[in-house]
């Protein structure tokens, strides 16, 4: 067997664990995980020779996965109503924020509790990507309103998944 792919073989084995539970955190699915891992591995081995040896390799295996992660939750964010959750994942993994499991059932509770024209605001913003301008116009509201709204469910979710996840933490 040819040295380098020993050497990734062992790598394979020291991380894949790590790697595939660090995905797990983000896109929910196992299968899925584990596609993104596969996807992460591959990425890792083509780009081996050019990567820098005093980097940890643990740390460079993350920066991959989390690039594989982000690029999968922004596909989804296109996509109807997991959209905004999707969107909400992909934001806290930029800021590299902990998302955990609760706080995505959460989420989908507080999604799930909006009233309809709330939640339709929220569809249009973040799966069907409209800007507040293209929302006002279609609406009949001013732009700045839009905005005012969308920052004020952003505010609400935010304060809903929070009580959720106080909620959950109290009944352990």
């Amino acid at each position: 067997m040819d040295a380098a792919v020993e050497t990734f073989a062992e790598i394979l084995r020291a991380h894949q664990g790590r790697i595939r539970a660090y995905l797990r955190r983000w896109v929910l699915e196992a299968d899925l995980a584990d596609d993104l891992a596969q996807e992460t591995f591959l990425a890792a081995y083509r780009s081996l020779p050019t990567r820098n040896p005093a980097a940890p390799i643990d740390l460079w295996l993350l920066s991959i996965a989390r690039h594989r992660a982000l690029k999968h939750l922004r596909d989804q964010a296109r996509r109807p109503l997991p959209a905004a959750l999707a969107a909400w994942c992909a934001s806290r993994l930029e800021t590299r924020e902990d998302s955990t499991d609760e706080d995505v059932s959460a989420l989908k509770q507080c999604l799930a509790g909006l009233p309809p024209h709330s939640a339709g605001l929220i569809t249009s913003y973040y799966a069907d990507r409209l800007t507040s301008a293209e929302i006002a116009k279609k609406s009949g509201k001013k732009e700045s309103a839009v905005r005012m709204t969308l920052l004020r469910l952003r505010e609400a979710l935010r304060q809903c998944v929070q009580q959720r996840r106080l909620g959950a933490e109290g009944g352990r």
